[in-house]
């Protein structure tokens, strides 16, 4: 009797699960399922070819290839004491500011950063300027403007963009599609510095990709700071771009209004 009753809960778990399956793919099919995705793996495209994450693996060889007579060891030292600092720091951010103009300014800074940097860089090369120590602080700055919003804000949206139903699923496969990302732009750093030109041309490739995250967040991330979730399923439904977009409570209102003026003229 134990032995029947354990099969008939296996064969009822089985079919629950078959029924989930198919009830997560159409979630995956609404807007609410694959608008999100589309843009959190965007995010995701940006952060990685901004150049952060290949710079924090390559910190030693960047610091080497941009002709400064600092210390990289020291300097890459000092790149683990700011990310510690900074993470603190975005704690308390995250509580006070809004996702996307943590983000875009974060962007903007790194874009800024970078530009100066690759250009003090081909100066050293060319040998125009003494001054090697001023590509390692605007490199210094670029992770701080990294730790503002770009390199740390994404990982936390894609816990917040998504319905429960497929909370887990999507956060899996936006997590495996920003990994592949990471992969491919991580291990072809040596090829883009020889198809760039050097280090100067990856730091201003990187300053390009930045300056393309802000218009990117600027125009399609939606803001998810103190929104409920169900305010956030409701854009996705209504919405594709930021810019611009459809608010459900406003188109309520003017229903309503509209209600109002023809209930006054049917009575007239």
């Amino acid at each position: 009797m134990q032995l029947n009753v354990l099969v008939k809960e296996d064969e009822q778990k089985k079919l629950e699960a078959r029924a989930d399956g198919g009830s997560t793919i159409r979630e995956f099919l609404k807007p609410t399922g694959y608008k999100p995705l589309l843009i959190i793996s965007g995010v995701f495209f940006f952060q990685q070819f901004s150049g952060i994450y290949i710079f924090l693996f390559y910190s030693v060889s960047f610091f080497e290839a941009v002709g400064t007579s600092v210390n990289p060891y020291i300097a890459s030292i000092l790149i683990g004491v700011i990310r510690l600092v900074m993470s603190l720091v975005n704690t308390w951010m995250l509580k006070h500011f809004s996702r996307r103009v943590l983000i875009m300014i974060s962007a903007t800074g790194m874009g800024i950063s970078t530009f100066i940097s690759g250009l003090f860089t081909y100066w050293i090369k060319n040998g125009t300027t003494q001054h090697t120590w001023i590509p390692i602080i605007f490199l210094l700055l670029y992770v701080v403007a990294s730790m503002v919003g770009l390199l740390t804000i994404p990982w936390t949206m894609t816990a917040e963009l998504f319905p429960l139903k497929i909370r887990s699923m999507a956060h899996s496969i936006a997590t495996s599609i920003v990994n592949i990302i990471m992969f491919f732009a991580v291990q072809n750093y040596v090829n883009m510095e020889s198809a760039l030109g050097g280090s100067a041309g990856v730091q201003w490739f990187f300053s390009v990709v930045s300056f393309g995250a802000v218009i990117f967040v600027f125009v399609f991330l939606p803001e998810t700071h103190e929104k409920k979730l169900s305010e956030i399923e409701d854009y996705f439904k209504h919405n594709t771009i930021y810019l611009g977009q459809k608010k459900k409570g406003t188109d309520d209102s003017k229903k309503n209004g509209t209600n109002e003026v023809d209930k006054l003229i049917n009575q007239v």
